[in-house]
């Protein structure tokens, strides 16, 4: 494994620096039209995850772009890496589809005859849904793993059993504290980035944190394309 890690950190931490901090999701929460929103986002260091959008991009097309934002992010990470970690990160790809593949394991589909991804129709032919897919998944990635340290090794294994926690407590909190907790999982992802600076873990954390900005954006976004005298929603919820 020949990956510069000292090269990674570099870069990681450049991308890091432009995620919005609360201070800046609450000045942005103070406009209320569609296109002075973007134009405030534009003089921002979030400028380059809104390339392409106008003050008449549809719904469709916010989805859209920022489906397409986090895939050509994941895909330019996994060029930062070494075969075979950059196949570890191309394969995330795969955990997008997986409400897909849960909904076609369920109710079956005429589009499945058309896949021919082979990591989707080895989960398709797993049969499992929901939460037993996502497991399936995560075995099935971990098994793509380059060899690697005991110390890199445990590092992303925390990561990932953050997040399961994360999933599984936060469907059994109330509707009122649902927004503090997601707060609580930036936190500790923003300090676990910090702490493992120099691991691959890093760029995984990174990943993640991306994905909730985008989820906030999304909200942000569609909020006022679709109800332009509309008040933003409160921290960023739908």
């Amino acid at each position: 494994m020949n990956t510069n890690f000292g090269y990674l950190q570099a870069r990681l931490q450049a991308r890091y620096a432009t995620l919005p901090d609360e201070n800046q999701w609450l000045h942005l929460a103070g406009l209320k039209e569609f296109a002075s929103f973007l134009e405030e986002l534009r003089n921002s260091p979030m400028s380059g995850w809104i390339t392409g959008l106008s003050g008449s991009s549809s719904p469709e097309d916010i989805e859209k772009h920022l489906r397409s934002y986090l895939l050509d992010t994941m895909h330019e990470i996994a060029g930062w890496f070494n075969s075979p970690w950059s196949f570890t990160f191309n394969s995330l790809e795969t955990l997008l589809e997986l409400p897909t593949i849960d909904y076609l394991v369920r109710y079956g589909s005429a589009a499945a005859e058309s896949i021919d991804d082979p990591e989707i129709l080895e989960l398709l032919h797993t049969g499992k849904q929901s939460d037993d897919l996502l497991n399936a998944w995560i075995v099935s990635w971990m098994s793509q793993w380059p060899q690697m340290s005991d110390r890199h090794y445990q590092a992303i294994e925390s990561l990932i059993e953050l997040l399961k926690q994360h999933r599984v407590q936060f469907t059994e909190r109330s509707v009122k504290s649902a927004w503090e907790y997601r707060q609580e999982l930036e936190n500790k992802l923003r300090f676990f980035f910090r702490r493992n600076g120099l691991q691959p873990v890093a760029a995984f954390a990174y990943l993640v944190l991306v994905v909730l900005v985008l989820e906030r954006l999304r909200a942000e976004l569609l909020q006022r394309a679709l109800f332009s005298e509309a008040v933003a929603v409160p921290n960023g919820d739908v």
